[in-house]
């Protein structure tokens, strides 16, 4: 029987398995080593991409002075340098961004992390799904309509994403959205808990600070592993 607890608290050790980390590339000559154990022929195919790796406890936002706490990093988005980039904040609403309105700014978003129909997302398993709905944060982060490459090229300095309708626990930590190439712009998600202090600010066009340091590394590979478990039938 498949120990899942083992397997969970060794995912839990290895730590976060962004593209191409160490912890990423343990993961997969793991899972490797045990195919291979179980008779299976193993193959690698390699990719090789530019890797963005947000630095540790190097990402921050200051308004006024204080620290506002952050659920995450906008995985692929850009980078600020150490120092940051300081500017007012402007509250950009509806489902199309008006980023020419935000040039020169660090514009403030709000994104709810919605419900939508399970069938959309679920094919039907012989009968009808257990639920209904479906709430996930990916589905939030993915519909949200930000587009990060037309901020950067209206002049937008950076971007903060305010969570809304989820617990601040549910929030943290998450690789969002995480099927981006790179865009050229800082971008830091909040959580709920902090979102009247953002709008608040973002309406009164208060100075703020965003510091999301970050490297990029050329020539980061990574591999995807298949083999082939033969059937019996025709």
């Amino acid at each position: 029987m498949t120990n899942y607890a083992e397997q969970i608290r060794r995912l839990k050790e290895l730590g976060p398995r962004t593209s191409g980390n160490d912890a990423h590339r343990a993961l997969i000559s793991e899972v490797a080593t045990e195919l291979s154990e179980l008779g299976y022929d193993v193959q690698r195919d390699k990719h090789t991409f530019e890797r963005w790796d947000a630095l540790p406890n190097n990402t921050t936002l200051h308004i006024g002075g204080v620290d506002i706490p952050l659920s995450s990093i906008w995985p692929y988005s850009g980078e600020t340098g150490p120092l940051g980039v300081s500017a007012p904040l402007i509250l950009l609403q509806g489902r199309r961004k008006k980023w020419k309105k935000a040039a020169g700014k660090i514009a403030v978003i709000e994104v709810h992390n919605i419900d939508v129909p399970a069938r959309l997302l679920f094919g039907n398993w012989g009968g009808k799904l257990p639920f209904d709905t479906i709430a996930n944060p990916v589905i939030g982060s993915e519909f949200a309509n930000i587009e990060l490459t037309k901020a950067r090229e209206a002049g937008v300095l950076g971007v903060v994403v305010v969570w809304g309708s989820i617990a601040d626990e549910a929030a943290s930590g998450q690789y969002l959205p995480f099927t981006r190439d790179y865009q050229g712009i800082p971008a830091v998600w909040v959580p709920e808990s902090q979102r009247s202090t953002l709008l608040t600010a973002a309406e009164c066009g208060k100075g703020a600070t965003l510091i999301l340091n970050a490297r990029k590394t050329k020539g980061a590979t990574m591999d995807t592993l298949w083999a082939v478990s033969r059937g019996t039938g025709p």
